[in-house]
Parts: C-alpha cells; sequence; structure tokens
C-alpha cells in the first residue's frame, strides 16, 4: 500500500516560523503557502536533528558555566553557613 505523496511528519519551513499547523494539500504545498502563493518548502531532517542538538548543547554549556562560576565563587570565598572542622582545643 504506497500511497501518491510521500509520507511527512514536519510542518513546512513557514509553518514552522508562524508556528501554525501545516495542512498538506493535493499540489505539494500546504493550504497556507497555497493560499498565499508561495513555495513550500520542508525541511531537511538532519537540519531539524542538528538544531535541536546545539540548542541542548548550549543549554548544557551555560550549566557547566553557571556551576564552574559557582564552584569558583566557593573556592575564593568559602561559604562561612557551612561547618568548619572542629579545632584542637587543647594546647
Amino acid at each position: 500500500m504506497h500511497s501518491k505523496s510521500p509520507s511527512r511528519r514536519h510542518a513546512c519551513i513557514r509553518c514552522i516560523q508562524l508556528k501554525a499547523k501545516c495542512v498538506l494539500v493535493d499540489n505539494g504545498r500546504c493550504q497556507r503557502c497555497a493560499r498565499l502563493d508561495r513555495h513550500c518548502t520542508f525541511p531537511d531532517g538532519s537540519l531539524r536533528n542538528t538544531s535541536i542538538r546545539n540548542n541542548r548543547i548550549d543549554t548544557i554549556q551555560h550549566q557547566v558555566d553557571r556551576l564552574a562560576a559557582q564552584v569558583h565563587a566557593d573556592k575564593v570565598s568559602p561559604n562561612r553557613s557551612s561547618p568548619c572542622p572542629p579545632r584542637n582545643l587543647i594546647h
């Protein structure tokens, strides 16, 4: 069972940018692009995956930078609320 049009799971670039529902019509364009008489292009799956991966990497890098700054700040001026090791009071 093969359909006329290839199966796709993603919206066209214009609908993605507008965050709108993308409904494919018979002429290979979506309803929005057909109504506006625009060229309808669909993103390459690898481009989408790369974008998602890059966003995730940016998020993780931000977290690492924040934690590194926190560790550096703790080394420079230790937190006074943490208990100090007991000193030997007997001389």
